[in-house]
């Protein structure tokens, strides 16, 4: 089995402090990163998702990275 090249990071089921901290420690660490959102449905599932690329984007500007990757979602890191 192909070992994944990122790490999914379960952010919760909404758009909140837990899951913001979550990511930042990750792509701090210099991590690559898949937003993982609970199960709550598709349509809230991309809501919540595209909140949280949203807040990335805000948070590190030109320094974030995104990779199309999985059927999952994008995968998120830092130059």
């Amino acid at each position: 089995m192909m070992k994944a090249d990122h790490k999914a990071i379960n952010v919760t089921n909404h758009f909140n402090d837990t899951g913001k901290q979550r990511l930042r420690k990750a792509l701090d660490n210099g991590d690559k990163i898949l937003i993982c959102v609970d199960c709550i449905g598709h349509t809230r599932s991309e809501m919540v998702e595209g909140e949280y690329a949203c807040w990335l984007r805000e948070v590190y500007g030109n320094r974030l990275m995104v990779k199309e990757q999985t059927a999952w979602g994008d995968i998120y890191y830092l130059n």
